[in-house]
């Protein structure tokens, strides 16, 4: 009698969804380099919008960006404005915080499909995003979305700089798409 061996299936985070149109969507995790990446945003976009007292950047954090339909996204790094909230107060206790990020970035993975991200564009414009920044890990570029339709693409021996959202922030991509 011969063995069959059934492979564990991917491990997915109970806690680790967005809600679309009202129905919660378990989200997939993201690979080792993905997560690295992400990291290295929060920690560069972080220390410089906290020392400059610019507002709150945010990893993984969940948005209720339309109340009426019930949508919220969790952007892979995120920073909400001291406009839009205080640099001194706390995120709410809720498990989604009712408010819209001025900059949503979202970093690429192999679960990502290109109509997903583009249908996540466009809902964070709609919902009042002010810039959105959209990492491909693989080609090493960042697309940075001033609008839908006007986009800036930056490489690895480019700048990435958060005017106007983030004034003042410059990050050579080379410091996130660190060597294999």
């Amino acid at each position: 009698m011969s063995t069959v061996t059934i492979p564990e299936p991917p491990f997915v985070d109970p806690d680790h969804y967005e809600v679309v149109d009202g129905v919660r969507v378990e989200l997939p995790p993201m690979g080792a380099r993905e997560t690295s990446i992400a990291g290295l945003l929060t920690v560069h976009l972080g220390y410089f919008a906290l020392a400059r007292r610019l507002g709150q950047v945010q990893p993984e954090m969940l948005f209720l960006i339309d109340a009426r339909r019930n949508l919220q996204r969790r952007p892979d790094v995120s920073f909400v404005s001291a406009d839009k909230w205080p640099i001194d107060r706390q995120a709410p206790t809720e498990s989604a915080w009712a408010l819209v990020p001025d900059l949503a970035v979202e970093v690429v993975s192999e679960s990502n499909s290109g109509p997903a991200i583009q249908r996540k564009i466009r809902e964070y414009f709609r919902a009042g995003v002010v810039q959105v920044w959209v990492v491909y890990p693989e080609e090493e570029q960042v697309f940075v979305y001033e609008t839908r339709t006007r986009i800036r693409v930056v490489t690895r021996d480019d700048t990435l700089t958060g005017d106007p959202v983030v004034p003042g922030f410059a990050l050579p991509l080379a410091e996130i798409f660190l060597a294999p």
